[in-house]
């Protein structure tokens, strides 16, 4: 989880907190109240609990995906910046299990969520896309990987078996791969 954004370099230390270095110094990570160029914190879901397992890039937004099931969205810039909840009962299997695919942010937990921004003022809504193969998705360890191949417009779930579930987001169907070693990560 790191980012570059408006000159600062992003990360996420083990529990909620985004950390942001000083402008233009990626080596800047002493704070100074009185100097907003400084480096900055955030905490992520202030007295919520949960950690910080992930973090996705959604428009000009940051979601970050907590391990409680919550995920919630950084908008703007320090001092303007905004974080709002997106949604509860998001959970993801583990730090792997999502991705970025286009204009959206598939999770992978004890469903499959797919998190789309919206018309209606700018927000986000989780919706659950996962129905039709809800048996294989239980099935799959923390160790999934979720892998989005651009040029074939497919979303892999990889979970390092000779067995490859694949979304093809074209159509919207499932289907699964399988090959004579198992499957440890695919390069696009």
């Amino acid at each position: 989880g790191v980012f570059i954004r408006s000159g600062r370099v992003l990360t996420m230390d083990d529990g909620d907190n985004v950390l942001y270095s000083g402008i233009g110094d990626e080596t800047n990570w002493t704070q100074d109240s009185n100097d907003p160029s400084t480096s900055q914190f955030a905490q992520i879901g202030y007295k919520v609990g949960g950690k910080i397992i992930g973090a996705v890039n959604l428009s000009s937004d940051i979601l970050f995906i907590k391990d409680n099931g919550m995920v919630f969205r950084l908008q703007n810039e320090y001092p303007d910046w905004k974080i709002s909840e997106v949604g509860r009962e998001i959970y993801c299997k583990g730090p792997l299990s999502f991705a970025n695919v286009g204009n959206n942010v598939v999770i992978l937990g004890t469903t499959l969520q797919n998190v789309v921004t919206t018309q209606d003022y700018g927000d986000m809504k989780p919706i659950d896309i996962g129905q039709k193969v809800i048996r294989e998705i239980a099935a799959m360890p923390a160790s999934t990987k979720l892998r989005y191949v651009p040029i074939w417009n497919q979303l892999w779930f990889i979970e390092g078996t000779t067995h490859a579930l694949v979304l093809d987001c074209t159509t919207g169907a499932f289907f699964e791969r399988t090959f004579y070693y198992p499957v440890v990560d695919i390069l696009t």
